[in-house]
């Protein structure tokens, strides 16, 4: 390996020379050109003598910029007593074996240091560094002789600047961040812990946390268990949340005195898209000066006294009040700022905002979420230095599960806030009645699981409680927006809690006289909670809790006039015979009590469009029931639906008829049940077309004609849907097909145009 190629890769691999995409073919002129500016060389001093090239010019436009850099340099390999190169010689590139021979001479002169630290600080760099530079090394030595004569103590450094990490062995720090310095090495790089890595780090961009007796960090020696230590510790963990918390609180009082309040006079906006911008800051800003004072008061203590769980735990409730309120408005403040970004951004910036000004606004009122995370790492790290015997232990570790569950509760919070606005903002698919916006305010919303009727079937659902009506949506088979399902009007309707033993949690049926029985199943028992609370307010009514097998059994059981029914049951009113007696079992779900007509209108589709409560009021077929030993042929026309639809009508009249004549002949007997004709017995004429082409007459229970007529419509359902469903992907495929062809099109015209050009500048 040549020198150009050794100093390339000395180079790349401190780090202060990005490595090249594609091979080099001329090492030297590649050296030439990156070196040429004087950036990279003054990098490699900083690397290796941190704080000897603090000031040279990251992007220099002129010779004058690159002569300076590379005079930096110099100045910084005088400590190393090495021959040096004129800057000329870099810059011109004439003398460049000069610059190779420098570069050389430093890296041997730097090649002994110890291989632990990235960059190297041996003994005999310190002695080399001449008089400027006794001081300070002498400082280091007598930190790290105290450090190695007394290893129960440690120095303890807190970061003025950031600092990146460039090698694996380097350690990341951040403005503020609390170090434990295990190694003082003498060439300004030191050795410390943060979170558990241990690393090397410039010593210059920290400072000494003055303390007395400051111990090691259980973290920074592994396996060292000393309850002293921890002890000693925690008032520099005290003190980092007392500081954070001061600066919190003067960024609140910064955003509101620089920029909200005036944004109330701003005229470019409403009132509500205002309202919403500043939603609750004002409270949640005297709220944090009330904190800070409480904390500050605590921390005046004797440490033995200092209760800072307890005084987190006195205020959680106005934690939790003021928190989650300001998340449920986020949303809204977002929105706004979306809509409203050059307003915005034009009255951020007139107020002194650097730009873009939008900016500075977004992540201003986004920092609370991230005070209300760091306070679980704070109190997380006081409790690591604090005695299990301590008085506030206890308080301390309530208060962390406390705000964990806080800061929970507000991403959930926010995530169904940011739902409801896209479905108030966006249109419904398949939406019936009127516009959504004009229902009001949604009062609770989230997503659950439901089974209507008998059905085991459960299917996902979004319920939105407005005040007077239970809105459902299901999402669309793509995610891309939301369909419309139905509405259940909160009149009437009555709650039911289940219990089951066998783990089915978390469920509630509704019911009511014009809607099925729908049981609802939550995927928490909070949220289960939240629905029966606010579904019992605005019904006014009660919520009775049973088991989910004693709710069903009632479902399937058929006893005396006498018998107790459930609490979801309608009452058993003695009536003549009705369509309802069609049905294979007594009418004891609230679908019977609907009247006759409400049944054949939606039946027979011949009324207005019944609400989609009411879709499935007909229970499945019974499985143990046989098929018929041929299968119907659709009937495509609405003719064939009205013929069946008069048929029924006559055998209602008929069997109307029927039993009110049994019940005169059976005199004064007011209170007795009317007969009921056995639906299985009672058979009609029908004609049938067979899959060959014959039609035929035969003659067919009351039973299997209903049902037919209802597998009918829902396959005519399924065949639109799937009609619906071709077509849209037809349409598709020719809007494509129709890009296609003008692409290649476009494509054939410019070939043709290059073929004429072509011929042409041939011709001339």
């Amino acid at each position: 390996m040549n020198p150009e190629e050794q100093v390339v890769t000395w180079l790349i691999s401190l780090g202060v020379l990005n490595s090249p995409k594609k091979i080099v073919d001329d090492p030297e002129e590649f050296l030439k050109t990156s070196l040429k500016d004087g950036t990279v060389l003054c990098k490699l001093i900083h690397r290796l003598l941190p704080g000897s090239a603090e000031k040279y010019c990251l992007e220099p436009k002129n010779e004058a910029d690159c002569i300076s850099n590379i005079q930096e340099f110099l100045r910084g390999c005088a400590v190393l007593k090495v021959e040096l190169f004129e800057p000329h010689d870099l810059y011109s590139g004439e003398q460049f074996s000069k610059v190779l021979s420098t570069l050389t001479a430093v890296n041997k002169a730097t090649e002994d240091q110890p291989s632990e630290g990235p960059c190297s600080h041996p003994s005999a760099l310190s002695s080399a560094a001449g008089g400027a530079h006794t001081d300070s090394n002498s400082t280091a030595s007598q930190s790290a002789k105290e450090m190695t004569e007394n290893g129960s103590h440690q120095l303890v450094v807190k970061a003025r600047f950031n600092f990146k990490q460039t090698n694996e062995d380097e350690l990341s720090v951040n403005k503020g961040d609390i170090i434990y310095v295990t190694r003082v090495e003498e060439g300004g790089w030191w050795e410390g812990t943060l979170n558990g890595k241990t690393g090397w780090f410039p010593s210059n961009y920290v400072r000494e946390i003055k303390s007395t007796d400051k111990p090691l960090s259980p973290k920074a020696l592994k396996g060292l268990e000393s309850t002293q230590l921890t002890k000693n510790y925690y008032p520099v963990v005290l003190q980092n949340i007392l500081e954070t918390e001061r600066d919190y609180a003067k960024e609140l009082q910064s955003l509101l005195g620089t920029y909200l309040r005036p944004l109330q006079s701003y005229d470019k906006l409403s009132a509500v898209d205002i309202a919403s911008l500043l939603g609750n800051v004002e409270e949640i800003s005297a709220f944090q000066q009330t904190l800070n004072q409480a904390l500050e008061d605590v921390a005046k203590l004797p440490e033995n006294q200092q209760r800072v769980g307890g005084c987190f735990m006195n205020l959680m409730a106005q934690f939790r009040s003021l928190y989650l309120t300001y998340c449920a408005n986020h949303p809204s403040a977002v929105s706004v700022l979306t809509q409203h970004s050059d307003e915005l951004e034009k009255f951020m910036e007139s107020q002194g905002a650097a730009n873009p000004g939008i900016l500075i606004l977004t992540t201003s009122l986004s920092k609370p979420f991230l005070r209300l995370d760091k306070y679980v790492t704070l109190l997380q790290e006081l409790e690591r230095h604090m005695e299990e015997a301590h008085a506030d232990h206890e308080d301390v570790l309530k208060a962390i599960t406390s705000f964990k569950s806080l800061v929970s509760q507000c991403q959930e919070l926010r995530k169904r806030k940011q739902l409801e606005l896209q479905i108030l903002s966006e249109s419904i698919q398949r939406w019936e009645g009127e516009d959504i916006k004009t229902m009001g305010n949604i009062i609770y919303m989230s997503q659950v699981m439901v089974q209507s009727g008998g059905s085991e079937e459960k299917e996902e659902r979004y319920f939105l409680l407005f005040s007077n009506v239970l809105l459902m949506l299901s999402a669309s088979p793509r995610m891309s927006g939301f369909i419309y399902q139905g509405r259940l009007p909160l009149t009437g309707m009555t709650l039911t809690k289940l219990e089951d033993a066998e783990g089915n949690e978390h469920m509630f049926e509704i019911a009511g006289n014009m809607m099925e029985r729908i049981t609802v199943s939550c995927s928490t028992s909070q949220d289960l909670h939240e629905w029966l609370e606010h579904l019992q307010r605005l019904t006014k009514g009660t919520c009775n809790t049973v088991s989910k097998t004693q709710s069903w059994s009632a479902h399937s059981t058929f006893g005396s006039t006498g018998q107790i029914r459930g609490p979801l049951e309608p009452p058993k009113i003695l009536k003549p015979w009705s369509l309802s007696c069609l049905r294979p079992a007594p009418p004891l779900r609230p679908s019977a009590a609907l009247s006759y007509k409400e049944r054949m209108s939606y039946i027979l589709k011949d009324s207005s469009k019944s609400p989609k409560t009411m879709k499935k009021f007909l229970p499945k077929r019974k499985t143990e029931r046989k098929a018929s030993d041929e299968e119907f042929v659709i009937r495509k026309s609405t003719a064939a639906l009205e013929e069946d639809a008069q048929i029924l009508k006559v055998i209602e009249a008929y069997c109307t008829g029927a039993g009110f004549q049994q019940a005169l002949s059976s005199g004064s007997r007011k209170d007795s049940i009317p007969q009921v004709l056995l639906p299985e017995e009672e058979k009609i004429i029908i004609e049938e077309t067979r899959s060959n082409g014959q039609t035929v007459t035969e003659e067919k229970s009351l039973v299997d004609t209903v049902y037919a007529l209802k597998d009918e419509v829902k396959e005519l359902k399924q065949e639109n849907k799937r009609m619906k469903q071709c077509l849209e992907e037809e349409l598709k495929s020719r809007k494509d097909l129709e890009k296609l062809v003008r692409r290649l099109l476009k494509q054939t015209d410019e070939c043709s145009r290059e073929e004429t050009g072509r011929k042409s500048s041939l011709i001339a």
